[in-house]
């Protein structure tokens, strides 16, 4: 009991006012100063406490406890500052100083201990940039998902339109390993995506190139594309011709991948093949043939010349007969050689044809813009001194021109001009037109006439050689004129063809390359 009397009591000692001389002015000016010092220190461990049991994540939570056990020991030497005024317990207020100063030893070492770590934490604005970092990549990664979903997406669509195509496309890393394998690839080649795994392209499909691989690969990596055929191998064996395209594709200027898109033209090749060895054939059965109408050509030119000569003798001793010795012969005599002059007389008008045919093959021509108008009027000319007895109209148009040979055309519009002239011979009147008409495009001249005319169902046959629709009595000729007619206008690489009806007259059509309408 005497220690806590000696604690609690005053003992000897006289109040702190004492010191002050009771000076109110100077007692209540500590007074109101330790209270609000003691009343601040109070409220301190509170709003400690308070944000210690909200933040319970913060660091170093132990050292706002006892910091706060620090300001409360604190405080209450301030209150017994103002309690000692007006008594004397000096003792009390020397033990809650002890216990304060026990405090604030080990707070302040221990604080100088937290200190370096408390540096180490970031700051406000360390924190705040970190936040903002830290919410840009949310943000980064979020839209990297988004676009890699987007990509997934777009991968599966292409996959699919890919899938839909008729050609075969297979994709290859930079390694040759196949990566992607589309539908139509799996119906080709007879591989699935499954079976065919990561291996090589080329040594899967066997592939035979057109020029060495290494110059292909320079090519693609230099432009970025490459086009031309490929052999492949299927999985039956049996082989295939693509036409092949390859695109490459690159990341950070080196190459990823090759997407190479092949459609299958086998059966063209062999098509092809078959075509080039078709006109190969056929140019070996052209020459042949050109050959073969050469030698003819010569054979006929040399048998026609050689044929003149017994001909004129035959009709020269013929006629030698008729004058020297026709006071001899009879009337059936005369006629038999009148008969023989006249055969060997037309033998020598289709002799005198055939070399002019084989002449028209032969000659070269010489091209250059003709007067068809002014042809037509001399030829109709010559016609009308021959027999000036027969009432003909003529009806020539104005201004016709072509470009031909004009020796050719002169033959051609002498032998169709003479046809009118001689079908219409046995009309009172006649009449014979040289023209030139146009129908959807196409131009082309006529001779037109009103004479005999022939049935056209025989018109097929009108431009064959010794081809007549007529007998001789009733028409002369050797049947050779039309045949040459159609030699010439084909030379030209032009067309004839004839209209007509018995009684009616006919029409002859021919055309010349570069003639408008």
């Amino acid at each position: 009991m005497e220690f806590f009397n000696g604690l609690f009591g005053s003992g000897d000692f006289q109040p702190h006012g004492f010191c002050y001389q009771w000076n109110t002015g100077l007692v209540w000016l500590n007074v109101v100063s330790d209270f609000l010092i003691a009343l601040a220190y109070f409220t301190i461990p509170v709003t400690l406490v308070w944000f210690i049991r909200k933040r319970r994540d913060v660091p170093f939570s132990w050292m706002f406890g006892l910091f706060g056990v620090f300001i409360v020991a604190c405080g209450s030497t301030h209150l017994m500052e103002v309690w000692n005024l007006w008594h004397a317990q000096y003792w009390i207020a020397g033990v809650l100083k002890a216990i304060t100063a026990a405090v604030s030893i080990p707070t302040a070492i221990l604080l100088g201990r937290i200190v370096p770590q408390a540096l180490d934490l970031p700051s406000n604005t360390q924190w705040i940039e970190a936040n903002a970092a830290l919410q840009k990549e949310v943000h980064d990664r979020r839209e990297l998902e988004i676009e890699l979903r987007m990509s997934e997406a777009n991968y599966r669509e292409n996959a699919e339109l890919l899938d839909l195509t008729h050609d075969a496309i297979f994709a290859r890393d930079a390694n040759g390993e196949i990566i992607y394998w589309n539908k139509a690839a799996e119906r080709l080649y007879g591989w699935t995506k499954e079976e065919i795994g990561e291996r090589p392209s080329h040594q899967l499909l066997q592939t035979v190139f057109p020029k060495p691989l290494a110059e292909i690969e320079a090519e693609v990596a230099k432009s970025g594309f490459w086009g031309g055929e490929l052999t492949h191998t299927r999985r039956d064996g049996s082989t295939v011709v693509v036409s092949s395209r390859w695109t490459l594709r690159t990341g950070g200027g080196k190459p990823i991948a090759i997407l190479e898109s092949n459609r299958d033209i086998t059966e063209r090749k062999q098509a092809e093949e078959a075509r080039e060895l078709h006109r190969k054939e056929l140019a070996r059965s052209n020459a042949e043939m050109s050959s073969a109408n050469k030698e003819l050509e010569a054979f006929s030119y040399s048998v026609s010349h050689d044929l003149r000569a017994p001909l004129r003798a035959i009709d020269g001793f013929s006629m030698a007969l008729l004058e020297d010795y026709s006071d001899r012969l009879d009337d059936e005599g005369k006629g038999h050689l009148q008969r023989v002059r006249a055969a060997t007389q037309h033998m020598g008008e289709l002799i005198d044809d055939m070399l002019n045919l084989a002449r028209v093959s032969r000659v070269s021509m010489r091209l250059e813009k003709v007067n068809l108008s002014g042809l037509a009027g001399e030829i109709t000319e010559d016609l009308k001194k021959t027999h000036p007895e027969r009432p003909v109209e003529f009806r020539i148009g104005e201004g016709l021109e072509g470009k031909a040979d004009s020796h050719l055309l002169r033959v051609v519009l002498d032998n169709l001009i003479g046809n009118a002239w001689k079908f219409t011979s046995k009309r009172p009147s006649a009449h014979i037109e040289f023209g030139r008409f146009s129908d959807n495009g196409t131009s082309a001249f006529f001779v037109r006439d009103d004479g005999a005319g022939f049935d056209p169902a025989y018109a097929d046959r009108l431009f064959g050689a010794f081809q007549r629709l007529h007998t001789a009595s009733e028409f002369p000729g050797t049947g050779i004129g039309l045949a040459t007619v159609q030699r010439i206008i084909h030379r030209h690489g032009g067309r004839v063809w004839a209209q007509s009806s018995v009684g009616q007259g006919a029409t002859f059509y021919f055309t010349l390359p570069g003639v408008s309408s």
